[in-house]
């Protein structure tokens, strides 16, 4: 196991680890000595409300902690970075490779928070306010933190934020009422993230991508069996995402733990299973320079994930690199520089209240129209909140319609035919950030369809402000 060790990080830059102590500003701690290392999550064999599955019990596993363990460590020998905190989890090394985040309670009471280590000496500090629970950290590539956060106690659901670490507070990106979880950066600037519905334990989940403030929302994968994302994405240097499934339609819940590889210029249609010869369970992962991965893998009939390298061609389990029978081994990083992710410009302006919601062809659409419809064309777009109906608009001979909606407002759209029958929907909830122009091909349809060069009837004009735009908007526009 200890050639194992030095055969995974040989040759990549890698720096040492040290014991953490935490606190509200940066805070010393005992310097260690250096040393090559991997860093991961250590969750007990004996929570018994942990499993590897879906589920509040495996975002905030109780007494968790975050360990280091280092190339020329004897076997099993790891550091525990967390020492001061009750549980910890969620660990991402920054671009840098000169920082750690992870999301950790210090005492039992506490609410999660997110916690930023300095490598080089130690120090802590506290990047998110009190009293709600986050998770799921990911650095921006201008130094920012994206993360998942509930700021209150009265909701489930888990919205994106982003925040400076300076006490200048949250800023909120995402607004529908699903989940959203398992953030990650891909290397041109956009967050991969997990959403599903807060009421369901991960039913209907998928990876959605956005802009860091929030903007040009799509969908980036979704599962044609109904298998449900384990969890945060990775981006391969060859430029693919790797990632965990689990279960599946006829699976039982919690179990399957695949790994999985989409190509990044067309996720939706190239679904690659790497494992498919391998028995057993995988729970998360993390690509290596060598085109290996780092895999947390549990043996059929194995009571605790352990850390393995993986070969994705041979499909081979090349050697156990942490195995403690008292510990799952869970979210492998490894402490190096690697390239920083390329920048947006913003055009979100706070002083605007509204955006823009356009769409070519609403009957454009890769689904069957509804059966209380009478006809497959719909001719108006009705628009739902979450308290109810905000409208209809016509849609425009070639079906496109160009509306003004309130910022930041969750909307589900459907057409309807000439009797007010549904014909498409609704949609997943959708918003449109301050001063965003946010467009689609069709309703339902294939985001990766290339649509046709033309100008919709919709677009000639000006958008359709609806009353509630506008008096829910404070009488803002486009400057």
């Amino acid at each position: 196991m200890k050639r194992a060790k030095g055969r995974l990080l040989a040759g990549v830059a890698i720096l040492a680890v040290v014991a953490v102590a935490a606190g509200a500003v940066w805070v010393a701690s005992p310097r260690a000595a250096g040393a090559p290392m991997l860093i991961f999550t250590q969750i007990r064999t004996d929570d018994a409300g942990w499993n590897g599955g879906d589920g509040p019990a495996q975002w905030f596993p109780d007494r968790s902690r975050i360990v280091a363990m280092d190339a020329d460590a004897n076997d099993g020998g790891v550091r525990v970075l967390t020492a001061e905190f009750h549980s910890a989890r969620a660990p991402m090394v920054s671009p840098d490779g000169r920082r750690l985040l992870f999301s950790g309670r210090r005492h039992e009471d506490d609410p999660w928070q997110i916690w930023e280590m300095r490598l080089n000496d130690g120090r802590t500090r506290l990047l998110t306010p009190g009293p709600g629970w986050y998770t799921d950290p990911a650095y921006l590539a201008d130094g920012r933190v994206v993360l998942s956060g509930r700021p209150g106690a009265a909701t489930d659901a888990f919205a994106l934020y982003t925040t400076a670490g300076t006490g200048a507070g949250l800023m909120r990106i995402t607004f529908h009422l699903d989940r959203d979880l398992g953030s990650q950066v891909l290397q041109d600037g956009q967050v991969l993230f997990v959403s599903s519905p807060a009421d369901q334990v991960n039913a209907g989940a998928r990876y959605l991508v956005t802009r860091p403030d929030g903007t040009g929302l799509r969908l980036f994968y979704r599962s044609a069996d109904q298998s449900r994302p384990g969890g945060r994405a990775w981006e391969t240097e060859d430029r693919r995402v790797v990632l965990v499934e689990r279960g599946g339609r006829g699976s039982a819940a919690g179990v399957g733990g695949r790994l999985v590889a989409l190509a990044e210029a067309r996720p939706l249609h190239s679904r690659v299973e790497l494992s498919d010869r391998v028995a057993g369970s995988f729970h998360s992962l993390h690509p290596l320079e060598s085109g290996n991965l780092l895999v947390s893998y549990r043996p059929a009939g194995g009571r605790n994930f352990s850390l393995y390298e993986f070969d994705p061609v041979a499909q081979r389990l090349e050697g156990v690199l942490s195995d403690d029978p008292a510990y799952h081994a869970v979210e492998p990083v490894v402490a190096a520089k690697r390239a920083r992710p390329k920048t947006f410009f913003s055009v979100v302006d706070s002083a605007v209240k509204i955006g823009e919601l356009y769409c070519l062809d609403a009957n454009l659409s890769s689904l069957p129209p509804a059966r209380a419809s009478r006809a497959s064309m719909g001719q108006r777009l009705r628009m739902r909140g979450l308290d109810g109906l905000l409208g209809e608009v016509p849609l425009a001979a070639d079906g496109s319609f160009y509306i003004e909606l309130p910022a930041d407002l969750p909307v589900t759209l459907e057409t309807v035919d000439d009797r007010g029958q549904v014909v498409r929907g609704p949609s997943a909830w959708l918003w449109v950030r301050p001063n965003e122009r946010r467009g689609c091909v069709g309703c339902h349809q294939d985001p990766e369809l290339a649509p046709a060069n033309r100008v919709p009837n919709a677009l000639m004009g000006a958008p359709v402000a609806l009353g509630l735009a506008r008096s829910k908007a404070g009488g803002g526009s486009r400057p």
